[in-house]
């Protein structure tokens, strides 16, 4: 039980708080769909802090 508790001790002391982020979207198409395609980078390390996927919606639902 103490190695868990040592462990989630480290990584606490190793996370870091993020002053910057960059969010960049790109529509991708995927056969005969379109997707958004976003990505949540942080500039100093060019570390992807997230990647979401979303379909686009179509013409006739907006």
């Amino acid at each position: 039980m103490d190695s868990k508790v040592q462990t989630s001790e480290a990584i606490s002391s190793k996370t870091k708080k993020i002053d910057e982020y960059i969010i960049d979207e790109t529509l991708i198409n995927v056969g005969s769909e379109s997707i958004w395609l976003w990505v949540a980078i942080e500039p100093e390390n060019r570390q992807i802090l997230a990647l979401f996927l979303q379909k686009y919606p179509k013409k006739e639902t907006c």
